[in-house]
């Protein structure tokens, strides 16, 4: 019993450090910038991301976190796609979220989350969604334009019939997402 107390603390000492908690500042480091000439459209979760543990994103980005862990559990993998860090009063980092429920049940979220410049959770939005069942499928892209404006189409498809529509937001000085209805 003694051997297996003590390598189970030589073990969890060897493990730590794998989920130590990092900044925001150092976060900032591990992400590319994202160049935006006129727009960007995402309509797909992007390939290259840098893995981000659980810890981090709990304590950075805590509102999706407590999110996804109630409604996913342990399934859930973090990765950091980008950073976009030219606006004044904020910074724009993409989050991906990818949960795998059962085996017919899937979920990937490309988040848009605005952050103050000091690390402050301020606001997400969901740019990418596509989540995969049975009997249906819901799936949004998004444009995000240099204006900070958003245009998201969505379409779902459930028990053969297709419904849809396109919505526009914008990101306002305080980095809130702000909906504008369609004329």
């Amino acid at each position: 019993m003694k051997h297996l107390i003590l390598f189970s603390l030589l073990l969890s000492n060897v493990l730590l450090p794998a989920q130590q908690n990092i900044s925001y500042k150092e976060l900032l480091l591990t992400a590319s910038e994202v160049e935006m000439a006129d727009s960007l459209h995402f309509n797909e979760c992007p390939e290259m991301a840098i893995p981000v543990d659980s810890n981090t994103v709990r304590n950075i980005f805590r509102p999706l976190y407590h999110t996804a862990g109630k409604n996913w559990g342990n399934n859930v993998n973090w990765y950091l796609a980008g950073k976009i860090t030219s606006y004044n009063n904020y910074d724009l980092l993409l989050l991906i979220e990818k949960n795998q429920g059962t085996d017919s049940l899937c979920f990937n979220t490309l988040h848009l989350i605005t952050m103050g410049k000091e690390g402050d959770y301020i606001a997400s939005f969901g740019l990418y969604i596509d989540r995969n069942s049975k009997t249906s499928r819901f799936k949004t892209s998004s444009f995000l334009f240099r204006d900070l404006s958003i245009i998201q189409k969505t379409k779902i498809f459930a028990s053969s019939k297709k419904f849809g529509g396109t919505n526009e937001y914008k990101i306002n000085e305080e980095g809130r997402f702000i909906h504008y209805a369609k004329n």
